[in-house]
C-alpha cells in the first residue's frame, strides 16, 4: 500500500470517492485483518480487491539479548 491509497488529497479535484477504503469494509479476526480496496490504477476492470494481512507471531526485536 502506498500512502496515497490510505489518505485523501487536500485538492478536491484529486479526490475520488470510488477509490476510498471504507471503514465498514475492515474486518478483524484473531488470525488476520482485511479490508476492501476499491478500484485503483493497477485494477484494469475496477472491480476492487480484498486485502488480507495475516497475523505474524514472529518476534522481530532489534537488539536480541
Amino acid at each position: 500500500m502506498r500512502l496515497g491509497e490510505l489518505t485523501d488529497s487536500d485538492t478536491l479535484k484529486l479526490c475520488d470517492p470510488r477509490k476510498l477504503i471504507r471503514r465498514s469494509s475492515v474486518q478483524v479476526t484473531p488470525d488476520n485483518y482485511s479490508f476492501f480496496l476499491p478500484g485503483h490504477k493497477g485494477d484494469r476492470f475496477f472491480r476492487g480487491n480484498t486485502i488480507i494481512i495475516p497475523k505474524n507471531d514472529k518476534d522481530y526485536t532489534l537488539n536480541p539479548s
